[in-house]
């Protein structure tokens, strides 16, 4: 799931990732949630997987950000474990999203 939050909007917009088959629990992956300004995108090991669109300022201040967790920093949480987090002033583009994970997977054994 990747959560933002934009003007004029009240409420969250959700991009989701609905097939299992991107993730083998149990392994390490790589999962980026990039906006560009234009498109919402989710990359699971390099590859792009969900793509939405979604326009309008992103809204910063909220006091809710959480990484690992769906809602609340107490909601839903994640019951893995996050090696390293990111977060960018930008949208990663894909070949940004290939070179991180690239230069990361040897250090979890891939």
């Amino acid at each position: 799931m990747f959560r933002t939050f934009h003007e004029p909007d009240s409420n969250y917009t959700n991009t989701s990732v609905t097939k299992s088959t991107y993730i083998t629990n149990g392994q390490w992956h790589h999962i980026v949630g990039s906006w560009d300004g234009a498109n919402k995108r989710i990359y699971i090991d390099s590859n792009l997987v969900q793509t939405a669109a979604k326009s309008g300022a992103l809204k910063t201040s909220t006091a809710t950000a959480a990484v690992g967790s769906f809602g609340t920093s107490t909601s839903y949480p994640f019951g893995g474990k996050i090696a390293k987090v990111g977060i960018y002033n930008r949208g990663l583009t894909s070949d940004e999203v290939s070179q991180n994970y690239n230069a990361t997977k040897s250090r979890f054994g891939l």
